[in-house]
């Protein structure tokens, strides 16, 4: 009984040891060769020569989308529609959903993008939820983010 006790303090200490100095030693970066820093060179061998990624460069969605989903922005308890040059146009519940109802949607099916700034109210996005599902629009088609749009 006495040497299991022992070897439970003796485990609990090490492990509360070997947190603390965990924050205080040097990390280990694994093996490998040399001290990590560059230009070092090993005889016999050559430097690697860095490969060079072609690729596409990734577009905001907002660009991707641009006329297939509608970009609602919600401040306070007041919609606007936003252009895709960023400007905001206020408008209400009724052509908000009326204008969603008749995008296709993009590759994801997504046909409305709504942004909720800080200031947003609860009972101003529930409502424009359960109306947007009331005509249609399931919630797999609505896209809610928080923040101001990209």
């Amino acid at each position: 009984m006495k040497t299991g006790r022992l070897v439970l303090v003796a485990v609990g200490i090490a492990f509360v040891a070997g947190g603390f100095l965990g924050n205080y030693l040097p990390k280990f970066d694994g093996f490998g060769l040399g001290s990590g820093t560059e230009g070092e060179k090993v005889a016999g061998q050559t430097a690697a020569t860095p490969v060079s990624k072609t690729t596409t460069p990734d577009l905001p969605q907002d660009l991707t989308d641009e006329g297939q989903v509608l970009r609602v922005q919600i401040d306070g308890e007041k919609y606007a529609i936003l252009s895709a040059s960023g400007t905001t146009t206020p408008t209400s519940l009724y052509e908000v959903v009326s204008e969603a109802k008749e995008k296709q949607g993009n590759a994801d099916g997504i046909r409305i993008r709504v942004s909720r700034l800080a200031s947003s109210r609860y009972e101003a996005e529930k409502t424009l939820k359960d109306k947007l599902i009331e005509r249609g629009i399931p919630e797999s088609a609505q896209d809610w983010m928080n923040g101001p749009p990209p």
